[in-house]
């Protein structure tokens, strides 16, 4: 029973360091918890909050699949996971997050309007993907056409090199006349 109340003190003091900006001293006071109760959702939440805080998103992440391993309905931490792979680029996995709340709770306000922002995020890096892919088309087009140019060049230059060889055969051997020998 102390264990427990010195347990919610901690939490409860982790969560004002965390309301006061606090981050790095909050995930002390978290980590005091779960070294008494490995698998409390609350502190495990709470330091993943934290976490993302500090722009730290993988050490978040993993503190959401924790709490997700305990309680797999947990909206919440789905929904900041997918919040955190969303600021790692994963918008696929982000989105997959988001969906999957939305099957627990379709009226997820948060993951309704995170779902639409990571949307239109993939959307955006689909899109510059696109125009990186269509710089490289152009750019082989444009190699492509100098290397017609070029072979071109080379076909015009032996073709007067064969005309020349022609002309030249053709002189040498009518300029030169068999000799009689008797």
């Amino acid at each position: 029973d102390r264990r427990q109340r010195q347990m919610c003190i901690r939490d409860s003091h982790g969560i004002s360091l965390y309301k006061e900006g606090k981050f790095e001293e909050s995930i002390k006071c978290f980590n005091k918890v779960l070294e008494f109760k490995p698998q409390d959702t609350d502190a495990l939440t709470n330091k993943g909050q934290a976490l993302y805080s500090l722009k730290r998103f993988q050490e978040s992440i993993d503190c959401f699949e924790l709490v997700l391993q305990v309680n797999r309905g947990d909206t919440d931490a789905l929904n900041n996971k997918g919040n955190a792979l969303c600021h790692l680029g994963d918008y696929k996995g982000a989105l997959k997050c988001y969906e999957g709340v939305l099957l627990l709770d379709p009226n997820h306000s948060q993951a309704l309007k995170n779902r639409n922002i990571g949307l239109r995020a993939q959307g955006k890096q689909l899109l510059q993907q696109l125009q990186k892919l269509e710089a490289r088309i152009q750019e082989a087009e444009n190699a492509k056409q100098m290397l017609d140019s070029e072979i071109q060049d080379i076909n015009k230059q032996y073709e007067k090199l064969t005309a020349n060889d022609k002309s030249i055969s053709n002189k040498v051997t009518t300029s030169f006349e068999p000799i009689n020998i008797t």
